[in-house]
């Protein structure tokens, strides 16, 4: 990367939306029971699967707690979601003087938008629950109704330092999780 022509690292607050939410979830589905049965004779004799199906429904309840929601679109989705893996538990209420000499980014995903996501991230969670409670070898899920309760959401400023390079006329943008030092960075490829 001798000709690579970089830029300084600027610490930048990302803004993160983080949902809660007590799910309560009706479903219909089918619940799948293996069995086997021998088939032909003599040397030709053997064991084969077959699945008996019976109708399931019922209600499953899930809580989530800090499902977390990019709020920006400045950085690239694969490196925000590598970057998902703040410590939330050492998060600090706002205090203007903490972004001094940095850059806080307003949110660009709305409230709604973020919301819709967040419930999009809940339900393969609510998938595996119903999943469990319908038991057997295989499950189908045929209906579910989600309703979401008691949701809460706070809007977070997490912090990363952040730079772009240039390397054969193309930009790759660097990202620093500024709490784990964790590298997040396009490169190129030959």
């Amino acid at each position: 990367f001798a000709s690579a022509r970089g830029g300084e690292m600027d610490r930048v607050f990302l803004p993160w939306w983080t949902f809660d939410s007590r799910t309560v979830t009706s479903y219909r589905g089918r619940r799948g029971e293996h069995y086997h049965v021998t088939r032909g004779f003599g040397k030709d004799r053997r064991r084969v699967r077959r699945t008996r199906w019976s109708s399931r429904s019922g209600t499953v309840r899930v809580d989530f707690d800090d499902v977390l929601v990019p709020a920006t679109n400045s950085v690239p989705p694969a490196t925000l979601a590598a970057l998902e893996t703040w410590d939330l538990s050492a998060l600090r209420r706002f205090d203007a003087p903490l972004l001094a000499g940095s850059v806080a980014e307003r949110y660009r995903v709305g409230l709604e938008d973020g919301l819709r996501i967040a419930e999009s991230r809940m339900e393969p969670d609510i998938r595996r629950a119903i999943r469990r409670d319908i038991g057997g070898d295989e499950q189908r899920i045929l209906a579910l109704a989600v309703r979401h309760d008691e949701v809460r959401f706070k809007l977070l400023l997490l912090p990363v330092w952040l730079s772009a390079y240039q390397y054969a006329g193309a930009t790759y943008q660097v990202v620093v999780d500024a709490s784990t030092g964790e590298v997040h960075a396009g490169r190129p490829y030959s």
